[in-house]
């Protein structure tokens, strides 16, 4: 299966749409600050971006999601960041993750509705497969990965809604 995420230069907040369209799972990610239209292609299931921390195919829990994050920010030092930004109603942390060393900044956030899990799966599985091929100097759909997160952060609030 392929992951096409796309950056569009609209006004709002972050808007995800999960249509199958030919096997493609689509996510539209709107951002103000963020001009024209990037498109990154994710091919998962390939040996070159297997997932090491990050395990898919089960319900995503915050309780997974925590460990995921510290053993990311283990794993890949400076690249990958992260820090609690607040707490929900239940006293749970609210976390944000950041990839990348550059300028310029790139929110994407998850997790809104409490039960709606994929999302926020999505979201650290991007985190992994993003820093792994960093480290690798690899192109993820034709992307030079390392001259993205050179010139951006990308910033990521994985469950918004821990609740």
């Amino acid at each position: 299966m392929a992951l096409l995420l796309c950056f569009q230069d609209v006004i709002g907040g972050c808007v995800k749409s999960q249509n199958v369209y030919g096997g493609m799972l689509v996510f539209l990610v709107r951002r103000t600050l963020l001009w024209g239209v990037m498109c990154l292609f994710l091919t998962f299931g390939s040996p070159a971006l297997a997932l090491e921390i990050v395990k898919t195919g089960t319900k995503y829990t915050y309780e997974m999601m925590q460990a995921d994050i510290l053993q990311l920010s283990e794993r890949y030092g400076d690249l990958v960041n992260y820090q609690v930004i607040g707490e929900s109603e239940y006293g749970r942390g609210i976390y944000a993750v950041s990839l990348g060393y550059g300028d310029a900044i790139v929110l994407i956030d998850a997790g809104r509705h409490a039960r709606e899990w994929i999302g926020t799966m999505v979201a650290m599985e991007m985190i992994e497969v993003y820093a792994h091929a960093y480290e690798n100097a690899w192109n993820v759909g034709g992307y030079n990965v390392r001259e993205i997160l050179d010139n951006t952060t990308i910033w990521f609030v994985p469950m918004a809604n821990p609740d």
